[in-house]
């Protein structure tokens, strides 16, 4: 077995290049080869979403033979992996080559643990998409190709994420079925409570993997989303009124902006306050001290700030005040300034880049606004925190 490391960076990032699809894969396959049981849990649910496919394709066409043995083959091969056990040999490979040539992404190949009964031997052809579209006929030479393969079951998979959509139509012969079936799987707690604190952390690791590439589904929608949504409408006229009186004070305590988000298409100069407003000002006294870059506040997404640490912020929305730099003047990058940057660290303050700046800011919650009952005092005291942010930037600028 090749070591976990060495499947994992096969396949790393460049500035050329962004191999995520392959990536995936990789992990998936060191994955299913060190949780026990993973792997023929994860098939047989792939087989089952196959079956409903299948289903839904023979009642389309009139439960025509050609589908309806096609939905018996998925269910032999469904049933023959569920009689294999979680004591099935299995052996994952990627890249795998196939008589005419071509590289099929991954092959799942469960076995009995006795040879003599090979007739319930399942092999599966994983091709794995992660945005990229099918390449010309791969997928006709790798159907026709696994009929050469031993194992009396063999099934050709397409993996996608849900709602991908692809430009180039894969054979009508094709079984589709979707990363979410896996992380569903994985997501399990109850298959794996009995595994060994290794294996368990291990999948723990892939599920926030799967996660963080958006293959998780989301939590059922509990009664906080309910209410939230109900009351969207009204959070986001808050918002705006929040912004526009918290502008007020701003402009007045400190200065007017010299760029702010405005509404689209339009002539004139109103601003667009609610989410993802924001207003930049030049770094006083003098933006030289500052590396060219420029003071912000604003309403944003947490959720988009790269390079930060989960755990430093919260929620789907906030406020933020600081600096944005262009990635030339970023004082981060800057050696020198490594005690400087834990100094302004140590008060409250995350670097990240989102919106195209790096950024050197604070949050203020919506929550943190309700020690005001009233919209304009929501907006002061939004204000007041803005300005006190820019107030002891000034007093911190970068040395370098």
């Amino acid at each position: 077995m090749e070591s976990l490391f060495a499947r994992v960076t096969r396949y790393p990032s460049s500035p050329r290049l962004d191999p995520g699809e392959n990536r995936l894969t990789e992990v998936t396959a060191a994955v299913f080869e060190r949780v026990d049981g993973l792997a023929h849990r994860s098939v047989i649910a792939l087989l089952e979403a196959a079956v409903e496919q299948a289903e839904r394709k023979a009642a389309i066409e009139a439960e025509s033979e050609q589908w309806m043995a096609e939905v018996a083959r998925l269910r032999q091969a469904a049933h023959a992996a569920e009689t294999l056990g979680q004591a099935a040999r299995v052996r994952i490979q990627t890249q795998v080559p196939t008589p005419k040539g071509r590289f099929i992404d991954m092959e799942v190949w469960l076995r009995p643990e006795r040879p003599a009964l090979n007739h319930d031997e399942v092999v599966v052809w994983v091709e794995a998409k992660y945005g990229a579209d099918i390449h010309g006929d791969q997928l006709d030479v790798y159907l026709a190709d696994i009929e050469a393969h031993p194992a009396p079951h063999r099934i050709v998979l397409l993996l996608l994420p849900r709602g991908q959509t692809l430009k180039n139509k894969p054979p009508p012969q094709t079984h589709i079925v979707d990363w979410q079936t896996v992380a569903q799987v994985v997501a399990d707690g109850g298959l794996w409570a009995k595994l060994p604190q290794g294996q368990r952390w291990l999948l723990e690791e892939y599920a926030d993997y799967l996660d963080e590439e958006g293959l998780m589904d989301p939590e059922a929608l509990t009664a906080a989303h309910a209410l939230a949504l109900m009351e969207a409408s009204a959070a986001e006229d808050a918002i705006a009124g929040v912004c526009e009186h918290a502008d007020a004070y701003v402009q007045k305590h400190w200065d007017k902006p010299t760029e702010y988000l405005k509404p689209p298409r339009s002539a004139s100069n109103d601003s667009a306050f609610g989410s993802g407003y924001y207003a930049s000002f030049d770094a006083k006294p003098s933006s030289e001290k500052w590396r060219g870059g420029s003071f912000e506040w604003g309403n944003d997404n947490p959720e988009n700030w790269q390079y930060v640490d989960e755990d430093a912020i919260r929620g789907s929305n906030t406020f933020y005040a600081g600096a944005a730099f262009e990635a030339k003047d970023n004082p981060h990058k800057v050696n020198e300034n490594e005690a400087w940057v834990a100094s302004v660290l140590s008060k409250g303050f995350v670097w990240c880049w989102f919106s195209g700046y790096y950024r050197l800011v604070r949050a203020k919650y919506p929550d943190e606004l309700l020690v005001a009952t009233t919209l304009e005092g929501q907006g002061a005291e939004l204000g007041r925190w803005v300005v006190e942010t820019f107030n002891l930037l000034q007093l911190l600028p970068p040395p370098h």
